[in-house]
């Protein structure tokens, strides 16, 4: 299925390293399946089922 939407409440994200949030997004369709990815893991890393992001290091990452 492709997703027409997924909007965040926030565009940029600043973590220390070691910390955790689940971001707020809303997704269109509401029932849509959506599966996370970090483009860097070494910085930041992405629960692929829930999008639960963790910062392992100091850089940037963008999560799609």
């Amino acid at each position: 299925m492709t997703v027409p939407g997924v909007v965040f409440e926030e565009q940029r994200i600043y973590m220390a390293t070691d910390a955790c949030i689940q971001p707020e997004y809303t997704v269109y369709p509401e029932d849509a399946q959506l599966i996370w990815n970090s483009s860097d893991e070494n910085v930041a890393t992405v629960d692929r089922d829930t999008g639960a992001l963790t910062a392992t290091s100091g850089g940037t990452a963008r999560i799609s």
